[in-house]
């Protein structure tokens, strides 16, 4: 079996034996694990690959800021969810790409392929038309400013009155493999009041309403975040 993997823009295939775990070394320096599984080597590089986050049922066409990739709005012919990233993945000025809502089980059929420039969620509509995956970085540091976590088996919630699992649909929701990673996604928001983080599902809500309240949930942790400039008026 070969596995085909995206490293810097470039396509490398690796082969091995299932029974071996070791590091990745290159002049001295130990840069990822690589773990070998059925005959296939998967190397592992967190400050290189991308993640994409998907904004549901938004519409990034409009306003001054949301700006496309000139001659691909969209691009030229059909694509499916995984030929438009790796469109996007392939062009230097790419943040993003729009691409219709499908109905389940057809997620990965061909449809128009809209490459963005520029993405500002703020001037984002909602429609029913199309989703919006941002690009970002693998690696991404926390935000600059004071974490403030309300102990384990919190779950964060935007008043008491609040006994929604997604702060009635405000939260953004992503997969993240430690809460260090959770934390720096709340960077990829223009208003992030904290992260609620769950260790089992790696389950990732950024909030980008405030934290009013919080309820006793096991096995979560609600932490708000305090921008730095900002805590003598949060104080």
């Amino acid at each position: 079996e070969t596995l085909w993997l995206k490293e810097q823009g470039r396509r490398q295939n690796f082969v091995g034996s299932r029974r071996k775990m070791a590091p990745l070394c290159r002049c001295g320096a130990c840069t990822a694990l690589v773990t070998v599984t059925v005959g296939t080597l998967l190397v592992m590089r967190p400050a290189e690959a991308t993640i994409w986050l998907r904004r549901d049922y938004r519409d990034c066409s409009h306003g001054h800021y949301n700006l496309p990739v000139h001659g691909s709005d969209p691009a030229p012919g059909f694509f499916s969810l995984t030929e438009c990233k790796a469109k996007c993945e392939n062009e230097p000025l790419c943040k993003g790409i729009m691409v219709p809502v499908k109905e389940d089980g057809y997620e990965d059929s061909k449809g128009v392929c809209r490459l963005r420039r520029t993405i500002q969620l703020s001037e984002c509509h909602k429609s029913d038309v199309y989703h919006v995956w941002e690009r970002i970085s693998g690696h991404r540091l926390p935000p600059d400013g004071t974490w403030e976590s309300f102990g384990h088996n919190t779950a964060c919630r935007r008043g008491y009155s609040d006994s929604s699992e997604d702060g009635r649909g405000s939260v953004l929701v992503y997969g993240a493999p430690d809460l260090e990673s959770c934390k720096g996604l709340c960077g990829t928001s223009e208003f992030c009041y904290g992260v609620e983080y769950e260790r089992i599902v790696k389950r990732c809500e950024v909030w980008v309403q405030p934290i009013n309240a919080v309820a006793p949930v096991e096995n979560f942790e609600c932490l708000a975040f305090k921008p730095r400039g900002f805590e003598d008026i949060w104080a």
